[in-house]
């Protein structure tokens, strides 16, 4: 069982289904903070709706490391 973590952990093929879905995690992460960037350039939000969007992408990337990969 502690290889198979291991595994999941270290596992640096680029082409592996969890190199992909990490890769996918970082986009979504980049496409949902440029989107929120926008929403604050826009004025249409307030404030307090912009803090807790940019609470919930910072605890995204935060489970998935700080690059949104899940490699810390």
């Amino acid at each position: 069982m502690a290889e198979a973590i291991d595994k999941l952990l270290t596992d640096r093929q680029p082409d592996s289904p969890l190199s992909q879905r990490r890769e996918l995690r970082r986009l979504m992460l980049d496409a949902q903070q440029n989107a929120l960037l926008d929403a604050r350039a826009g004025g249409t939000y307030s404030s307090h709706t912009l803090e807790r969007a940019q609470h919930v992408i910072d605890s995204q990337a935060a489970r998935f490391g700080d690059d949104g990969t899940g490699q810390r």
